[in-house]
């Protein structure tokens, strides 16, 4: 029984592998080399969406260059307040400058529809940045969905 055990438990094991996705679709030159080289091709499933966290800490010049004219701005001494809408949310980015020798730092993002409702921040973004061709500052890498650095 041992034996039978030793023998089925690298099958048992090899169906509980997680395949990893990639969200760039695999170059027809890169399949060549891998089928060359006789390697597994990564499956491509989904898109890696943009992340609006990753518009904090940023100026509202680096943020208005990816999503555009802001549809409203309220400027206060130390808070701007950018608000961008489209017909499915309005998000809006939250500027605050430390201090009077300092920019703008976008520092907190929130999102909800036209009559009030929460809505995802990250959903909003990517319908705010039109839904393909994100910035590469929006979206996470590949090393972020596979626990690298």
């Amino acid at each position: 029984m041992k034996k039978l055990n030793l023998f089925l438990f690298p099958l048992i094991l090899a169906g509980c592998a997680e395949t990893l996705t990639y969200g760039a679709p695999v170059s027809p030159e890169l399949e060549t080399v891998v089928a060359a080289e006789g390697l597994a091709t990564p499956v491509v499933t989904e898109e890696r969406m943009p992340e609006a966290i990753r518009l904090l800490d940023y100026t509202p010049l680096e943020v208005f260059n990816w999503l555009g004219t802001p549809s409203l701005v309220r400027r206060d001494t130390r808070v701007q307040v950018a608000q961008f809408a489209n017909t499915h949310c309005i998000l809006d980015v939250y500027f605050y400058r430390p201090s009077e020798q300092m920019d703008f730092l976008a520092n907190h993002v929130d999102a909800r529809t036209s009559n009030g409702a929460d809505f995802s921040e990250d959903e909003c973004l990517a319908t705010l940045l039109g839904g393909e061709g994100f910035p590469e500052e929006l979206v996470p890498s590949l090393n972020d969905s596979i626990g690298g650095d």
